[in-house]
């Protein structure tokens, strides 16, 4: 070997291997349709041959569609993946449990495994129980909602929107070039997408275009090859050492609570941001231009409040916002006031106007 000899510690895995996905996901009280989708995937790592049924352990009068499949593999090594379909007649505002479950020889098999692998490090296998937890979220959101959806380094946002209800269109070179964009309610930009999609920055003036038009636009959060100055319709700093909050439970003082985003179609309040994960956000502005909004501040100990994480602009006829406040962590893992929020953000072209100051 170039690197030597490599030692490994034997491991021992479970004959069949599962992985269900998505992790969580969540489905508002108010849908008319509450379903699931499920995906499987299915790794056998027995030498010769095996079958039998997968099937999903479901809370009590869910029902999936199909209700079980059929596998067989011939030799270890072998996968495939199964999707189904679950219906939910109805949940509550709490937290729920969906199993795979492969059944062969007389055993049943619950749990899958990810292999980290480094070079210089050995491989060691992360254990999950092949579980999917199911959220029913008090949320609102409106009917036959559009979201064109501008894909970054990638992230979970795209099936969050999909979780909503919203009908989602990933939007490449094509589409920004030559699309008609009034089409969508709201576009949304993904995590660090303007370090790398060179062709959101070559057609970024249509997009400014759209919001003049009356559209909605949502800046996620990016590092400081967004440039406001060039790419937003009014001047903001975004340095290379921008702010970011890091303390997930750090406080959180809504600073415009007349504005439509916090009363349309959720009612917003400092519950929303309770029980997020990993942080709060980063890469906040530090100046912007008087026609910016500052949403919230929020703080972590021992430092001053930041503003600069969640900025809103009128542009002629339509919205601009920016927000770096983290969507990407909280939507995986189901957290509701994120999905309110988001719901809220996605809704601003529906929103009645602000409410004029007492």
């Amino acid at each position: 070997l170039p690197y030597g000899y490599e030692m490994r510690e034997l491991r021992v895995v479970p004959a069949l291997a599962l992985t269900a996905t998505p992790g969580s996901a969540v489905v508002p009280l108010q849908a008319l349709r509450k379903r699931v989708s499920v995906e499987v995937d299915l790794l056998n790592n027995v030498e010769g041959d095996i079958a039998g049924d997968l099937s999903l352990k479901l809370p009590k009068g869910w029902t999936a569609s199909p209700a079980s499949q059929p596998f067989k593999y011939a030799r270890a090594g072998e996968r495939g993946v199964f999707k189904f379909t679950v219906s939910i007649p109805s949940l509550e505002n709490k937290g729920y449990e969906i199993q795979a479950v492969a059944q062969a020889s007389g055993r049943e098999y619950t749990e899958g495994y990810s292999v980290i692998a480094k070079r210089d490090l050995e491989t060691r296998l992360l254990y999950r129980p092949s579980t999917i937890g199911v959220r029913g979220i008090d949320v609102a959101v409106p009917a036959g909602l559009k979201v064109g959806y501008v894909m970054g380094v990638g992230d979970q946002v795209p099936a969050g929107l999909a979780q909503l209800g919203a009908a989602v269109t990933l939007l490449g070179e094509k589409e920004l070039a030559s699309s008609n964009l009034a089409q969508f309610d709201t576009i949304m930009t993904g995590t660090r997408a303007y370090a790398v999609r060179e062709d959101l920055r070559t057609y970024n003036q249509r997009l400014l275009d759209y919001v003049k038009a009356g559209g909605n636009m949502v800046v996620l959060y990016n590092t400081q090859e967004f440039i406001p100055n060039k790419w937003a319709p009014y001047p903001a700093l975004l340095p290379a050492r921008a702010e970011e909050v890091s303390e997930e439970d750090s406080p959180v003082e809504i600073l415009a609570p007349r504005e439509p985003v916090f009363n349309y179609p959720n009612r917003i309040t400092a519950a929303d941001f309770e029980n997020w994960v990993e942080q709060r956000g980063s890469k906040f502005f530090t100046e912007w231009d008087k026609a910016y909004t500052p949403m919230i501040a929020t703080w972590d100990k021992g430092q001053e409040k930041q503003r600069g994480g969640w900025v809103h602009a009128r542009h002629g006829k339509g919205h601009y916002t920016y927000f770096a406040y983290a969507f990407h962590r909280q939507l995986p893992y189901g957290v509701p006031g994120a999905y309110r929020l988001l719901a809220n953000v996605l809704s601003l072209n529906k929103a009645p106007a602000a409410k004029p100051k007492s």
